[in-house]
């Protein structure tokens, strides 16, 4: 995952700049991840967990909705 100190770079020709971060795992190594390859990453790890508080019956998916819709909601009103 990205931390505070990766860079974001531009990757790509003049006309097809693909935004990339260079990050460094915790072994040292150092890779190049693409912002639609880090929403990817969220959006499958975010899955996983919901598989998983569903299944052991810690929250119910309807629950869930609920408070990311509340949290949506939250985050885009707008500033009074």
């Amino acid at each position: 995952m990205p931390t505070e100190g990766d860079k974001l770079l531009l990757k790509g020709t003049e006309s097809e700049r693909e935004p990339v971060l260079r990050v460094q795992q915790p072994d040292g190594t150092i890779h190049d991840v693409s912002v639609e390859e880090l929403c990817v990453t969220n959006n499958v790890t975010y899955q996983a967990l919901v598989t998983l508080l569903v299944r052991k019956g810690i929250i119910e998916a309807e629950e869930l909705l609920k408070e990311v819709e509340r949290v949506h909601n939250e985050r885009l009103r707008p500033e009074q």
